[in-house]
């Protein structure tokens, strides 16, 4: 994944004085970083984490089952809003969190090595893999969290009751880093295929 100031020309929504802050905020990255706003906007935001919402999730077996459990909205905030009237019904995007010990015991049981899981960690710390947006333990999130990029899923918007039982809503950076990582899960531009070959 490019470094997040190697990507800045991607914030060009922003104003000079919040590109500059963003830039000085990312080089803090990661020790120091601000991950969070210290007092929510009042309507939800793409990135923004909740606690106790349903999510279907399938098993190894094919059983389907429904879970409360604590997820990241990924759909962009506009969508999200309900002053948006749309003709059809509105789904978000959601995906489901982890915790970094639920992913350290789930790494053992798989059998890896114990450096080889310390490498994993790490490279999720560090926003290096590219299914996982990494969230360390902050204000109402008490633990260090992965954002399971490829559990995303779709809810209707008024299921959700929006912005109940938020955790935490990311800062300007945090959110250009998710920003980078969805683009790069999603919309890989770079995947070295040759789609014009026959």
């Amino acid at each position: 994944m490019a470094s997040p100031l190697e990507e800045l020309s991607l914030a060009s929504y922003l104003s000079d004085p919040s590109r500059e802050s963003l830039r000085r905020e990312l080089d803090l990255f990661p020790e120091k970083m601000r991950y969070y706003l210290g007092n929510p906007l009042e309507h939800a935001l793409q990135g923004d984490v909740y606690d106790q919402k349903h999510f279907v999730v399938t098993r190894g077996n094919g059983e389907i089952i429904r879970r409360l459990t604590r997820i990241m909205i990924v759909s962009n905030s506009c969508d999200i809003s309900g002053e948006n009237e749309r003709p059809l019904p509105v789904s978000v995007l959601v995906a489901p969190l982890a915790s970094m010990a639920k992913l350290r015991e789930t790494f053992a049981k798989g059998g890896y090595a114990k450096d080889s899981i310390e490498s994993r960690l790490r490279s999720i710390r560090m926003q290096e893999t590219t299914d996982m947006f990494f969230l360390p333990g902050g204000g109402e999130l008490e633990e260090d969290s992965v954002v399971l990029l490829d559990a995303i899923q779709a809810v209707r918007r008024e299921f959700l009751q929006l912005p109940d039982k938020r955790l935490c809503t990311l800062s300007q950076a945090a959110f250009y880093m998710l920003l980078i990582k969805l683009s790069v899960h999603l919309c890989r531009a770079g995947e070295r295929i040759d789609r014009e070959a026959a």
